[in-house]
């Protein structure tokens, strides 16, 4: 699916390479050359005049005011079969046009490769046909790669979230990894994010998934205010939290006993738990979240 093993791309770098291509290449649409299937329709009088109104959506990309009204205006059917195939026609060559520019922007970042150098002897001939073919390969290169992503990144989410929530951790781990392809996806179209010559995939998306864990977290605060408590619940709320605090992995769970339960200072915490202070600190405010969405989790 990928570049051959004779292009000497290693294994996350045609992984890299497949997302690259198919986020540039994403914005062009591929014709299924409906306008031209509606003007053969036309000529053997099967086509419903209503129809055409759909064609304003397969060709967004050049689709213009002259355009909507030749779809209302009463003319022959040879005039609005010529418009038909017209439209077909604008429409391909603006797709050329812009598979030009894309692919001259991916041959910076891979002036060596064999698939684009072959795209671009394809666009000199101005080939809709191969064209086509191409863009369906980079987009199933691209789809692939999305997988070879989830394979790889899946484990290390599973892990981040079951040892902070253990609560659907499978559902929380598909809105995380979700959450973080995107992100994910960003850089690697703003060049943030340059390759596994840089870094490394997992290297470069740890700081994603932990932040991206956190505004889960912060979305689900409660709405409205934890309810008040009376003299008669105060022991079941206790063992309710209690319960809950046995839930958070570590250091969290002692990082909110020492400083919440036993009012340690930074300094006691950092020293009974045997963490660093700064630790300690960075790591209280996300610790509470973590807390908060077990109790909200469980009824509070």
């Amino acid at each position: 699916m990928y570049l051959k093993p004779s292009d000497g791309l290693s294994k996350e770098l045609r992984m890299y390479r497949g997302l690259f291509l198919g986020r540039a290449f994403q914005s062009i649409p591929i014709s299924e050359e409906k306008a031209t299937v509606f003007a053969d329709w036309l000529s053997n009088n099967r086509l419903e005049q209503n129809r055409l109104s759909e064609l304003s959506i397969d060709y967004a990309l050049i689709w213009t005011r002259a355009d909507e009204a030749l779809v209302q205006a009463t003319i022959t059917v040879e005039e609005r079969m010529e418009w038909l195939q017209k439209l077909e026609q604008r429409f391909q060559e603006k797709t050329i046009l812009l598979a030009k520019e894309k692919t001259q922007e991916a041959l910076l970042r891979f002036p060596n490769d064999t698939q684009l150098q072959q795209l671009v002897a394809i666009l000199k001939l101005n080939d809709y046909t191969q064209l086509r073919k191409e863009l369906g390969l980079i987009r199933r290169q691209y789809n692939a790669a999305i997988e070879e992503f989830i394979k790889l990144v899946y484990y290390k989410f599973y892990r981040h979230v079951s040892n902070n929530s253990p609560v659907d951790i499978r559902d929380d781990t598909d809105t995380l990894l979700t959450k973080v392809l995107h992100k994910f996806m960003d850089a690697i179209e703003q060049g943030s994010y340059q390759g596994p010559e840089k870094a490394t995939i997992l290297v470069y998306i740890h700081p994603m998934m932990v932040h991206g864990w956190i505004d889960i977290l912060r979305t689900r605060k409660p709405t409205g205010d934890f309810p008040e408590l009376t003299e008669e619940s105060v022991d079941d709320t206790k063992a309710f939290v209690e319960d809950a605090l046995k839930q958070l992995g570590q250091p969290c769970q002692s990082i909110i006993i020492e400083r919440d339960i036993h009012g340690c200072s930074w300094e006691e915490v950092a020293e009974r738990i045997s963490i660093s202070k700064g630790h300690a600190k960075n790591s209280y405010r996300g610790c509470q979240e973590q807390l908060r969405s077990i109790l909200v989790q469980r009824g509070w």
